[in-house]
């Protein structure tokens, strides 16, 4: 085990409406860290318990060690990474939220709503079971929820996750969580290009978007900027943008009932023949036969982003 000297993003989907996911079960047995050297960060928080195994959990720079009853609870573009004991296994379970969404759609008063995000957001919380037990209750319930997925379970989960995440706000406003800071000078740099990079092209996927204007929006060179992406992402800026065009193309078909070059039109692509080929390129299909099958839209989408691990 040794600290990573490269980062990269992972990318999750949620669905429309639904403001968390978890990954449970025997599959997530595994020896973590085996012939992976990178840390990585995720597009959502993300809630992680250890259910047995030992080994070092890294945050930039920072290395702790964890054990049975450890949880994490990560912010979302927070780079880090897991490592089991070499030549053992860890088994390691996770809830994925969308915290942004879900306070916002919770809280209607709109600073009490971004004073709780901010301190979710503040850094790593990293703890064992008995050290914060109703925080820890409310994870475990939230991941029984998940499993027996029982009627209306989604519901169910997104009442006691407010409770949670207003509960992880209280404890991160009043301790010292694991900061951003702690990330290599040169890696904190380039983390700050990618999350710029990411908002800006979140924000303006609509429009025509000049790798100029990218460049200047995170206060690098285009080669800087090329560099970044390869490096971190392993894709281009062009290959990324159209990856996210793409997947916000298939939310709008598989929501909405809009033709399918008006959806073209709306997230970007500037003709319906650049739309479809792109799509053919990263779905191997065309839009019309992928919009009478949706019910491979989430994994589709996630193994068309090439530095994507199946399942974590």
């Amino acid at each position: 085990m040794g600290k990573k000297d490269k980062i990269e993003f992972r990318f999750y989907n949620m669905e429309e409406g639904v403001y968390s996911f978890a990954l449970l079960g025997d599959s997530w047995i595994r020896e973590y860290g085996i012939d992976v050297d990178v840390l990585h960060f995720h597009n959502y928080l993300e809630i992680g318990v250890c259910r047995f195994g030992k080994g070092e959990m890294e945050f930039g720079e920072e290395i702790r060690p964890y054990s049975k009853g450890c949880i994490t609870v990560i912010p979302k573009n927070f780079p880090h990474t897991t490592n089991s004991k070499p030549g053992t296994k860890s088994h390691w379970e996770f809830l994925f939220v969308d915290v942004e969404n879900l306070i916002a759609d919770s809280i209607p008063n709109s600073r009490d709503a971004q004073r709780i995000i901010d301190n979710i957001n503040r850094g790593v919380f990293y703890f064992k079971e008995k050290e914060y037990p109703e925080i820890a209750r409310k994870i475990l319930e939230i991941m029984e929820i998940y499993r027996d997925q029982k009627p209306f379970y989604l519901e169910e989960a997104e009442g006691i996750l407010k409770s949670l995440l207003i509960c992880i706000a209280r404890v991160n406003e009043d301790k010292q969580t694991i900061q951003l800071s702690t990330l290599p000078a040169m890696e904190k740099k380039s983390s700050g290009i990618i999350l710029k990079a990411l908002e800006y092209i979140e924000e303006h996927y609509r429009e025509d978007i000049k790798i100029g204007d990218l460049a200047d929006a995170c206060f690098v060179s285009e080669v800087h900027l090329r560099r970044v992406f390869q490096d971190h992402l392993r894709m281009g800026v062009l290959e990324y943008i159209t990856m996210i065009r793409i997947h916000k193309a298939c939310e709008e078909m598989r929501t909405t009932d809009e033709k399918v070059s008006t959806i073209a039109y709306n997230c970007g692509f500037n003709s319906l023949t650049t739309f479809n080929r792109n799509f053919r390129e990263i779905l191997k299909m065309n839009p019309g036969e992928w919009r009478e099958q949706p019910e491979n839209y989430e994994q589709m989408l996630l193994r068309s982003f090439v530095h994507f691990e199946e399942g974590w």
